[in-house]
């Protein structure tokens, strides 16, 4: 049986920090969400008709390294807000590659599947709107991606739908 003295108590631990407050000890900060100012330079070649961006700025004009002189111009951000922005869309971009892949994986494995229904592969229909018109496609996804009425649901061949997972 554990000691009484071994017991942590809810009321101890606030009594500490209490203590600890008035003996000036200082509690880690929070982190503020103020905007960071900073500056984004956007440069353009108008002999190359090229355009980039730097965070660097430079007196006095810079050199294209065809050798015309490059406009600048300079954008105040919040460099805070930018680097939010790019990561959650890396994120996403994350995501959508992982979808991609697997999308590509999947009509692979099916085209794959479908080619060992047959002795050779049969011609393919033309791609284009008349023809899309008299095949089983029941649902275009964002992507574009065709889905045939085979493909679509399979869980209700069963009596169940994709929503009952």
């Amino acid at each position: 049986m554990a000691k009484k003295d071994n017991v942590i108590s809810l009321e101890g631990r606030l009594a500490e920090r209490k203590q600890k407050e008035q003996a000036g000890t200082p509690q880690p900060l929070k982190p503020t969400l103020t905007p960071i100012p900073a500056r984004l330079v956007w440069l353009h070649c108008p002999a190359c008709d090229t355009t980039e961006y730097t965070e660097l700025a430079v007196e006095g004009g810079r050199t294209h390294k065809c050798g015309a002189l490059v406009e600048e111009a300079v954008v105040e951000i919040d460099l805070r807000a930018e680097l939010t922005l790019a990561s959650a869309n890396l994120d996403r971009i994350e995501a959508l590659r992982i979808y991609l892949d697997n999308t590509f994986k999947h009509f692979d494995e099916y085209r794959k599947r479908l080619l060992l229904m047959c002795s050779e592969p049969p011609p393919l229909y033309p791609v284009n709107p008349d023809t899309l018109k008299s095949m089983p496609v029941v649902e275009v996804d964002p992507f574009g991606m065709m889905i045939s009425d085979a493909l679509s649901n399979p869980r209700r061949r069963f009596g169940k739908s994709d929503e009952d997972k």
